[in-house]
């Protein structure tokens, strides 16, 4: 199963320099889900495994914020400036096992397409 997920600004500054950011993600229209309180271990290419709820938060129809800000800080930092919001779309693809997803920026997607 594969989710869309969008970059946004959560408008502050960590003590470290580092602008403050979230994932939201689309709701299945069919499913309805991902909901609050739902749990996601989602890994990226590199490896690196984040243990992920979902928080209320997302204020978007239709969409639901992934985790806390801050708790995917070393996968944003891995591939976006440090000080600068990029607002990109985030590809989750199932990998099989329950609730448990490869994360994907938009390049990295298109690249192994």
């Amino acid at each position: 199963m594969l989710f869309q997920g969008r970059i946004r600004t959560v408008s502050q500054w960590a003590a470290d320099g580092w602008l403050r950011r979230e994932i939201i993600v689309k709701r299945d229209p069919d499913t309805g889900l991902p909901n609050v309180r739902d749990a996601w271990r989602v890994i990226d290419r590199e490896g690196s495994i984040y243990n992920l709820s979902f928080v209320k938060g997302a204020n978007v129809s239709g969409y639901a914020c992934l985790g806390q800000p801050g708790k995917l800080k070393d996968w944003f930092l891995k591939h976006y400036p440090r000080n600068q919001v990029v607002e990109d779309q985030v590809i989750f693809e199932g990998t099989g096992r329950p609730d448990e997803y490869e994360i994907f920026t938009a390049a990295q997607w298109e690249s192994q397409r």
